[in-house]
């Protein structure tokens, strides 16, 4: 990972600019949900996502899952991982929780740098992720598939990571090629 983008990542910038859609989608229609009960969707789908695929791949780092939290009930969900790329290593903590605005927020820690934030809602199936500060209004900035198997940023919404793009996308997505969903 390179320093200088890590060092200006900053977990204290403000959640997007409107409240989150934070639906279930049910049966073709859509249920609205409390944001501890989406933190929990999204724990458990990741937990399961990680389990089957344990290592994962972000512009040529190899990301390996080195410990989970496993509690539910709208707790905070910490994954540790191990990303190694040209005999390099950092530790990464992935660490999910309600922000106070009711968005789901998703701080990545990389070494000792500082946090950096996106945050989460899901309008339908697939949830979205918006940067710190976002009007939402971009088509596409961020998304993870339905089953949190995939995940991919437009680098032209996040300039801190755009060193991690491969063409005009920022992937995560496992080593096995399996994150189809």
């Amino acid at each position: 990972m390179r320093e200088d983008s890590l060092a200006a990542m900053s977990s204290a910038l403000p959640p997007p600019l409107r409240p989150p859609y934070l639906a279930q989608p049910i049966g073709g229609d859509d249920c609205f949900v409390e944001p501890q009960e989406m933190l929990d969707e999204i724990a458990g789908l990741v937990s399961v996502s990680l389990d089957v695929e344990p290592e994962w791949a972000v512009a040529g780092w190899r990301v390996s899952v080195a410990a989970m939290n496993r509690e539910t009930g709208g707790a905070p969900f910490p994954i540790r991982f191990s990303a190694i790329k040209d005999c390099i290593r950092h530790d990464v903590v992935l660490d999910m929780s309600v922000h106070p605005s009711g968005w789901i927020e998703a701080r990545v820690t990389v070494g000792d740098h500082a946090a950096y934030s996106f945050f989460i809602e899901r309008i339908y199936e697939e949830f979205e992720i918006w940067p710190a500060g976002s009007p939402c209004e971009a088509t596409d900035s961020g998304r993870m598939g339905k089953r949190c198997t995939w995940v991919q940023l437009e680098a032209a919404h996040w300039p801190d990571l755009a060193f991690l793009a491969e063409g005009s996308f920022i992937t995560a997505s496992p080593l096995s090629g399996a994150g189809a969903a």
